[in-house]
């Protein structure tokens, strides 16, 4: 992996961080979870070679890529709004 950046799925209120403890997002990784005053950021990790700027341009023109990214983000969601 190249260099890397924090990819946001989710903000929240009061959910229990365990309860995502075996959902996982981009590229199979492992979510995180930041606190700060009563909210809560579900993020992971992703490499800038395939979420950089101009890589995600080119990216966004792949309709499987893209498809792959949106079902993911959905089912980190769908996990996130379940607690």
């Amino acid at each position: 992996m190249g260099e890397s950046a924090r990819y946001l799925y989710a903000i929240t209120r009061g959910s229990d961080p365990a309860s995502i403890a075996d959902v996982t997002g981009l590229g199979g990784s492992r979510l995180e979870v930041i606190e700060h005053r009563g909210l809560v950021a579900v993020v992971s990790e992703v490499d800038l070679d395939e979420f950089g700027e101009e890589p995600l341009r080119q990216n966004l023109e792949s309709i499987e890529w893209l498809e792959e990214v949106a079902r993911v983000h959905d089912s980190v969601v769908h996990a996130v709004t379940a607690l």
